[in-house]
């Protein structure tokens, strides 16, 4: 799990600043986690996670721990690898957290002030009046849109190909997934076009 943030141009981390971190951390008050050099801007480091993303999260772990802190000029990351951690983030801290705001921006353009989007109190309102449609038997009527959605992109995806970037492809899948459980039909090409549209430049 990756969060970006932006944040002002000292080094004190958001996630310990005034307060003592947890066990497993490590990290004195106030300090960022360990992580790669960076060195000017940190660009260098994007190329390397372009290439080989989950080879490169993989070595991190190993080489720094479960929380790995990525300097990308302008923005600072925070890399949580521990199913713990993460958990803790998301339910635990989870009005502490609000997500990147470009994201957030451009998937606003494409379906309004969804779920998907809301932070906060507007999020627990729309997740409470979506909550029946979550049920078991409700789930498991959006197996034919699952398999469909998977076939779709199986379909397009080549038989063999050395540098081919999967995590990408898995990436638009889930969307197209999360589209067609929610709005009964995907966004087809829109949904690579907003994919592009929130990376950093």
């Amino acid at each position: 799990m990756i969060f970006r943030m932006k944040t002002s141009p000292h080094s004190s981390c958001p996630f310990h600043a005034g307060s003592q971190p947890p066990a497993p951390t490590n990290q004195p008050a106030g300090s960022w986690p360990p992580g790669p050099k960076a060195g000017l801007t940190g660009w260098g480091l994007l190329g390397r996670m372009s290439r080989d993303l989950m080879g490169t999260l993989a070595d991190w772990k190993r080489e720094f721990g479960d929380l790995v802190h990525v300097r990308t000029w302008p923005e600072h990351q925070i890399i949580v690898s521990d199913p713990h951690l993460a958990r803790e983030l998301l339910v635990g801290q989870a009005d502490a957290l609000q997500r990147w705001e470009r994201a957030l921006t451009v998937y606003r353009r494409v379906h309004g002030h969804s779920v998907l989007i809301a932070e906060g109190q507007a999020w627990r309102e729309k997740r409470q009046a979506l909550q029946p449609d979550f049920t078991r038997k409700s789930v498991q009527a959006f197996s034919p849109s699952i398999v469909e959605a998977a076939r779709q992109a199986f379909a397009q995806w080549p038989g063999r190909e050395d540098a081919w970037p999967i995590e990408n492809e898995l990436t638009s899948l889930t969307m197209e997934v999360i589209l067609r459980m929610m709005f009964s039909s995907g966004v087809g090409g829109e949904a690579q076009q907003a994919e592009e549209a929130v990376q950093p430049p």
